[in-house]
């Protein structure tokens, strides 16, 4: 069963920050990491 884009983008999320915890992360980089914008990045998932 596929994740809903929005549960499987907070996995790319987490798998960026686990791959790169020895380095410094910024927002952009985990924006990036689940292929979404700083914004929507930083805007808590809405039910």
């Amino acid at each position: 069963m596929e994740l809903p884009d929005n549960i499987a983008a907070i996995s790319r999320m987490q798998y960026y920050i686990e791959k790169h915890l020895d380095e410094r992360i910024t927002l952009d980089d985990i924006a990036n990491a689940a292929g979404y914008s700083k914004y929507h990045a930083e805007t808590p998932p809405v039910n």
